[in-house]
């Protein structure tokens, strides 16, 4: 077996097929449109490379990594800029380990985050680079999802009594307000568009306006949805969910259908219509959609909030690793690491 390290993006360009395909089992991050949309939105400030194992001519492994400008760090790519679970691709655990020592090689101080917790990535890593570099690992943010079968094809029969009251009763409150329509449509590129800045308006409505973290005012992370979203239509993933009250849409969810599950990437909802808690309502038909289309599961990501407690109590455990090497970069981005977290326990400011 050999290992490249590619950063040249038209032969990075031609892993395209071998990439899809060991992505398979994995989060949509870990698809080579993600990596696309990536390098095209974020590829002035930041640079691209990929470690990849090969035996003759078959793809067995790949690590997509990303080294922002200014930062001695290389990053997993699907949890940089945009959070997701991810992680490093493999076909067998052989192929795992050739690539954590490619990995190793490098000698960078490497940040993994949102990496699944039963996943064999932290141990080959720990393995792979030398006894005296430094390897920390923390549980982080987990993501809750709703296992599906057929019997999802109608979500409130899962509800228990008091679950069910309160939804026929937001449905009622949303009925008072005005014609009540729910549309969850996979757009063509021509009408990719349009409903994408739709979606993000909704999502200014809520909380993330207020706060300025919706994409509409993050100009580079809006730019970066434009894209995946556009790439994602032209391969059919792409799924836009829309409740509307009287043609004004008031909820919101911008997901993708990845590896027969529905993956939840942006949710929200307009605060002028809180009373009739829009997202649960849309969350419902988004659930019966996927149980209708035979998925395996719905995958809400992000942390588990009371709306989607609603729905489960299954998550999937995540962690953050860093990995140090005992050499000049490591120590200056351990130093780094280190005072940012002090900082976060002094006085005033929490952890």
């Amino acid at each position: 077996m050999t290992v490249d390290v590619l950063s040249d993006l038209d032969a990075i360009q031609g892993l395209k097929g071998d990439w899809d395909r060991l992505a398979r089992g994995g989060s949509p991050a870990q698809g080579f449109i993600w990596f696309e949309a990536s390098v095209r939105t974020f590829g002035a400030t930041d640079s691209f490379l990929v470690v990849v194992i090969r035996d003759g001519n078959h793809v067995s492994a790949l690590a997509p990594l990303v080294r922002p400008l200014k930062d001695p760090r290389l990053y997993g790519l699907g949890a940089w800029r945009i959070a997701m679970p991810c992680g490093f691709l493999f076909e067998n655990q052989e192929a795992l380990e050739r690539l954590a020592n490619g990995v190793a090689s490098l000698r960078r101080p490497l940040v993994l985050r949102r990496v699944p917790a039963a996943s064999p990535i932290e141990a080959a890593l720990r393995r792979a680079f030398k006894p005296v570099d430094i390897i920390t690992t923390a549980s982080t943010e987990w993501s809750p999802y709703v296992e599906l079968d057929k019997s999802w094809q109608e979500p409130k029969n899962k509800l228990k009594k008091k679950r069910r009251a309160e939804l026929r009763r937001a449905f009622r409150v949303a009925e008072q307000m005005g014609t009540v329509r729910t549309e969850i449509v996979c757009p063509g590129v021509d009408d990719v568009g349009p409903l994408v800045e739709e979606v993000f308006r909704v999502e200014a409505a809520g909380w993330k306006g207020r706060a300025r973290t919706d994409l509409m005012f993050d100009q580079l992370r809006g730019d970066w949805h434009r894209d995946y979203a556009r790439r994602a239509a032209e391969i059919g993933i792409l799924r836009l969910c829309v409740l509307r009250i009287d043609d004004r849409a008031v909820a919101m969810e911008y997901d993708v259908e990845w590896d027969h599950r529905l993956w939840s990437l942006k949710s929200g909802y307009d605060e002028e219509f809180r009373r009739c808690s829009p997202s649960t309502l849309l969350m419902y038909e988004v659930i019966r959609y996927a149980g209708v289309q035979g998925l395996e599961a719905y995958e809400m990501l992000g942390g588990m909030e009371p709306y989607k407690a609603v729905w489960t109590s299954s998550v999937h455990p995540c962690i953050s690793a860093r990995v140090y090497p005992l050499n000049a970069a490591g120590l200056v981005s351990l130093a780094a690491d280190g005072f940012g977290f002090a900082s976060r326990l002094l006085p005033g400011r929490g952890p």
